[in-house]
């Protein structure tokens, strides 16, 4: 959840290549940067990287802005969730209704 709060921000991510989602979420050299893990040169290298290169952190906070809008919105979400379920064999329930919340910025100190 982290990564895409932060995508969200435009800040780009960088991450451990875990065998889970986390590297499906920030896409490597997209999003963010992706190391392998329990290496801690490769991920000081990864953050000094996107410290000192503007143009790439720029770029890669730009698309993760674009992926969480795009790939992580509460409705599809919420699909694939009811996905999951479905393929359990769970009946279907029906949805609540829950007003759209107030948008706010991120704090400008976050973003890339």
């Amino acid at each position: 959840m982290v990564q895409v709060e932060a995508m969200a921000c435009g800040t780009p991510v960088v991450n451990t290549n875990i065998d889970s989602a986390v590297p499906e979420v920030s896409v490597h050299g997209i999003t963010g940067l992706t190391v392998p893990p329990k290496n801690a040169e490769e991920l000081a290298s990864a953050i000094n990287l996107l410290l000192n290169n503007e143009e790439l952190r720029k770029r890669c906070g730009a698309a993760g802005r674009v992926r969480a809008a795009k790939e992580y919105t509460a409705d599809l979400m919420a699909e694939r969730i009811e996905a999951v379920y479905a393929d359990l064999g769970v009946p279907a329930q029906p949805r609540s209704t829950v007003p759209e919340r107030p948008r706010f910025p991120c704090p400008s100190s976050w973003q890339g």
